[in-house]
């Protein structure tokens, strides 16, 4: 149970990061 919480926690994680990441480029570039 707790390591399937911790698996979603990840996803959400690299989630975020990709998207601030995207917000970033797209911010510098623009």
């Amino acid at each position: 149970m707790l390591k399937k919480k911790l698996k979603t926690t990840r996803v959400l994680l690299w989630g975020l990061v990709s998207y601030l990441v995207i917000v970033v480029l797209l911010a510098f570039l623009g």
